[in-house]
């Protein structure tokens, strides 16, 4: 029997070199019904590159720069096309078994010494891993870029939402902020000269109630403008004072529309401004109001906590669910599910607790939806 001689490390890896060809073949044979689904294959160019360099670079550690660029090209290559990274894991995967299947059948026959044999596996095993690596790493990398990409412009659109909102309140401010300072004059000449005459002085409080509830109004959707123009005061007030005032404004609705208000408040002072945070609150209630609206049972609840260096306070309803992708957009500017919405009514909610250096949330389940307002105790506001 006649006995090859023992093959070095340099002559192994030369006769692996001539066996890219069949490798290549293989490999994207394979990939035919592994790409089945897919309308795109694996470009020629990548195919002889990833497999001619992998072979190249067991010869030579100088090829490990042409190696990385190769996987990265990979990488480019799948997230282009729009590819999953599951496909591409599989793809190497399967390079890695065609050469295992190659080196059986082909160096079968060769003389290899245990210590060859077992230093060109490893090293392939690690080229291997290293190459994927690189490949997926930039894949990610790819998908992040493209993820900020689009955060970016989401986050674009919505500010310049706000900017346009900034400019039309402004508008209101010059537009309607003389016509209200007379009316207020006019109201209170009338009040003094309607003194005895209890019907007029009636109306004459109707339409001053009214008028404060149309100035909340106007003062929170001035709260998108970046330069404050109705100038309030931040100042010290009672839950329990502010709570009433609350109620007051909303019983007429509650009484017509036959829905139970149960409020629970923890009694404190804290800093607010005061318009702003009731303009925030009657909001919620009304929108509470109008989603029990189809209910048997209509249940809406106001609740404050007093915590060490913060309050809460929640409002909440037993009306329907709102969906998870809803409460994710809805403080968004201009967004609404009500038919005749315009959407800006929790977006100044949100600009209004801004403000105070909060923050409002929503959670909702099957039993309750709840308007999480949680605000900092004497904490110092940046205009």
């Amino acid at each position: 029997m006649v006995h090859m001689p023992l093959l070095t490390y340099e002559q192994l890896t030369n006769i692996i070199a001539t066996l890219v060809p069949t490798i290549k073949d293989k490999w994207l044979q394979e990939l035919d019904s592994l790409y089945y689904s897919y309308p795109e294959r694996l470009p020629q160019e990548i195919s002889d590159t990833t497999c001619y360099l992998l072979s190249f670079f067991l010869l030579h550690d100088d090829y490990k720069c042409q190696v990385s660029q190769s996987s990265h090209e990979m990488g480019i290559w799948f997230w282009s096309q729009k590819l999953p990274l599951s496909l591409l894991l599989k793809t190497y995967h399967t390079l890695d078994q065609v050469y295992s299947d190659v080196f059986d059948t082909q160096l079968k026959n060769v003389y290899l010494s245990p210590e060859n044999f077992s230093d060109v596996s490893k090293k392939f095993k690690e080229v291997i891993d290293n190459t994927l690596y690189q490949a997926v790493q930039k894949y990610e990398d790819l998908v992040q870029l493209e993820l900020n990409k689009k955060e970016e412009a989401i986050s674009f659109l919505h500010h310049d939402k706000l900017d346009v909102l900034d400019k039309i309140a402004a508008n209101m401010a010059h537009e309607l902020r003389n016509p209200l300072c007379a009316i207020e004059g006019f109201l209170k000449l009338i009040r003094e000269n309607a003194s005895g005459n209890s019907e007029l002085e009636g109306y004459v409080n109707v339409v001053f109630h009214e008028f404060d509830g149309f100035h909340r109004l106007i003062t929170g959707f001035l709260s998108f403008c970046k330069k404050p123009i109705l100038d309030e005061v931040y100042k010290e007030i009672s839950m329990v004072d502010l709570l009433q005032e609350v109620e007051l404004l909303v019983i007429p609705r509650l009484h017509a529309e036959n829905v139970t208000l149960s409020i629970r408040m923890e009694p404190c002072y804290f800093y607010c401004y005061k318009e702003g945070l009731l303009q925030v609150i009657i909001h919620l209630l009304n929108n509470a109001i109008d989603a029990v609206s189809t209910n048997t049972h209509k249940f809406v609840q106001i609740s404050s906590y007093n915590h060490l260096d913060s309050l809460t306070i929640i409002v909440e309803n037993n009306g329907e669910e709102i969906p998870e992708d809803l409460v994710d957009i809805m403080f968004q500017p201009f967004f609404s599910t009500k038919n005749e919405g315009v959407g800006i009514g929790l977006s100044i909610c949100k600009n209004l607790i801004d403000k105070h250096n909060g923050q409002i949330i929503c959670e909702s389940n099957r039993e309750r939806t709840r308007f999480i307002i949680q605000l900092p105790y004497n904490h110092p506001i940046t205009q």
